[in-house]
């Protein structure tokens, strides 16, 4: 793992900050994520011998014991999930309209939730279906996807009735979270032009007229 939060204080730190943040960081106390808070410890930057030859080893946290449940992929894009999760179940980030309420789930289960072909990062889905936002929010965290790659999700969201935003690291949402695509606003250009964007041509294609 490349980074792990300190359980002290709650910060999450990049392995090869901590040997700069703290005398001796084997003294303090790691743990991988906030919903599975599984220890870990930090391993500094060092060379290794494999084969005769010398491996530069990066500064990482590895666990302690046995079992490792965070699914298969970058720390940062699966602490940025659980934690912006965590932050609206508990109410520390709201939504913009409070007009509803969300199904009875555990955290655990608004991540990484399966719905017909895809599956979003985190999911909070409402107890009743809603005009504007619809079925609930899916939210996703972009850290490496393309968005060409991101578009077609958003696209197969709205025409499944769920808004859809998507939150950057570098712009993660303190207090409020804004919805980028609400279902309400994008049903319509998604049904006749099959884009997010308005698209004059396609929208006559698909009425069967001939534009030019």
């Amino acid at each position: 793992m490349w980074d792990a939060i300190h359980k002290k204080t709650g910060d999450r730190l990049e392995a090869g900050l901590v040997w700069i943040e703290y005398e001796d960081p084997h003294k303090e106390e790691w743990y991988c994520c906030e919903l599975h808070k599984q220890q870990v410890t930090p391993v500094i930057k060092h060379i290794r011998k494999q084969n005769g030859e010398e491996i530069i080893v990066l500064s990482h946290f590895r666990m302690i014991g046995e079992g490792h449940f965070c699914p298969g992929e970058s720390d940062l894009h699966w602490n940025l999930k659980v934690e912006l999760a965590k932050k609206i179940q508990e109410k520390e980030i709201k939504l913009p309209y409070n007009g509803y309420s969300f199904t009875n789930e555990k955290l655990e289960n608004r991540l990484e939730r399966t719905k017909g072909n895809r599956r979003a990062d985190v999911l909070f889905e409402f107890d009743k279906y809603n005009s504007l936002y619809g079925k609930g929010i899916v939210i996703e965290i972009v850290v490496s996807e393309p968005r060409d790659s991101l578009i077609k999700k958003t696209i197969d969201w709205i025409k499944n009735k769920y808004s859809v935003t998507w939150i950057h690291p570098y712009t993660f949402p303190e207090g409020k979270i804004d919805i980028k695509y609400p279902f309400g606003l994008y049903r319509d250009t998604v049904k006749w032009c099959g884009q997010l964007n308005w698209n004059w041509k396609k929208y006559h294609e698909r009425q069967g007229e001939n534009i030019w």
